[in-house]
C-alpha cells in the first residue's frame, strides 16, 4: 500500500510550525502514532534548514509505503546540505546530525526537477514510542547497554557553568508557566517543556555529579575544575538534542512571546562546546580545555 499528501509552505517563519502539524496529521490518519514524535522533530529541522538556506517555498510531501515513513522537503535552492563538524560558535547546521542519529534513512535528492533540491528522512512504524527510545535504539540495537566510558571537560569555569545552569532553569521555568496558562499540545513550550523533561530524566545522575563537583570547586574557591563524567557511548544523540531544545528555546525568545532573554554568545559557545567535548571524546578524541578553542 502506497499512500501520499502533499502541500507548499511559504517561505515564512511559521512554515516549520505548519510542517510540524501538516505530519502530524497525516501520520494520525494512517494510525501510526508511535512515530509522530520523532517525524515532526526532523521535518522542524529540514524546514527550517531551508527556509534558512533556500530562502524559497517548500513543497513538503509525506509518504507511507511498505510500512516505511517517508518524509521530503523540497526547495528551490542548489545548495546542497552536508553533516560535518561544528564550531562551537556555529548556530546552525546541527539539525543534520539529528536527522542522521534518528532517521532509518536520509538523503538528498538533487536537482528536483530544473533545479532545487529535494532533502528526505525515513522512518521505519516500529513501536519506539518516544524520541528518547529511538535514541537508545539507534545507539544500541541488540538491547545491551553498553560500558560507561569516562570524559573530563577541562577549564571549566565555574561562574560559567552556573551562570548557563540557572539560565537553562530560568528559561524552562517560564515554559512550564505558559503551557500551564494556554499553549496548545502543537505550541513551541509544550513540544519544548515535554522533550526537556524526557532528556532530563536521561541524564538524571551525571547532572547531580556535575552540580556536586561545582558546589566543591566554589566552596574551595577555585574559578575553574575539570568537571568529570562517566557516560556511556549513546550519550552523544541525547546530548545533541539537548543543544538543539536550548537553541530552539532562544529562537522563541527572540520573537518577544517570552520575558526570558536568549541565553549570551558566551553561554551558547559554552554548552556548545560541552556537547561536542562529550560527544568528542566518547570517539575517542582528544580533550580540548574551554580556553584552547
Amino acid at each position: 500500500m502506497r499512500v501520499e499528501r502533499t502541500t507548499t509552505l511559504p517561505a515564512a517563519p511559521t512554515s516549520a510550525r505548519a510542517a510540524r502539524r501538516f505530519v502530524a496529521e497525516a501520520l494520525s490518519h494512517w494510525r501510526l502514532p508511535e512515530v509522530v514524535e520523532t517525524a515532526e522533530l526532523l521535518v522542524s529541522e529540514l524546514v527550517t534548514n531551508a527556509l534558512l538556506h533556500a530562502h524559497t517555498n517548500v513543497e513538503l510531501v509525506a509518504r507511507l509505503s511498505e510500512g516505511r515513513v517517508h518524509i521530503e522537503v523540497r526547495d528551490e535552492s542548489s545548495f546542497l546540505p552536508t553533516t560535518r563538524r561544528h564550531h562551537q560558535e556555529s548556530q546552525t547546521g546541527r539539525g543534520l546530525e539529528l536527522v542522521e542519529t534518528l532517521a532509518d534513512a536520509w538523503g538528498v535528492d538533487a536537482p528536483y526537477g530544473s533545479q532545487g533540491k529535494g532533502v528526505w528522512f525515513e522512518l521505519a512504524a516500529v513501536e519506539l514510542t518516544t524520541t528518547a527510545q529511538r535514541l537508545a535504539h539507534h545507539a544500541h540495537p541488540s538491547g545491551r547497554p553498553p560500558r560507561s566510558l569516562s570524559v573530563c571537560l577541562q577549564g571549566v569555569p565555574t561562574a560559567l557553568y552556573r551562570a548557563s545552569e540557572e539560565h537553562r532553569q530560568g528559561l524552562i521555568r517560564e515554559l512550564v508557566l505558559m503551557t500551564i496558562e494556554d499553549a496548545g499540545p502543537d505550541e513551541v513550550p509544550t513540544r519544548l517543556v515535554a522533550l526537556n523533561e524526557e532528556l532530563s530524566q536521561r541524564f538524571l545522575s551525571e547532572s547531580a555529579a556535575a552540580r556536586q563537583q561545582v558546589q566543591a570547586a566554589e566552596q574551595r574557591g577555585d574559578a575553574t575544575l575539570n568537571l568529570l563524567l562517566e557516560l556511556t557511548p549513546d550519550a552523544s544523540a541525547p546530548l545533541l538534542a539537548i543543544v538543539e531544545l536550548l537553541e530552539q528555546a532562544d529562537r522563541f525568545c527572540q520573537t518577544g512571546a517570552m520575558l526570558t532573554v536568549a541565553a549570551t554568545a558566551e553561554i551558547r559557545a559554552f554548552r556548545r562546546w560541552c556537547v561536542d567535548e562529550i560527544v568528542g571524546q566518547l570517539a575517542h578524541r582528544p580533550p580540548t580545555p574551554w580556553r584552547s578553542r
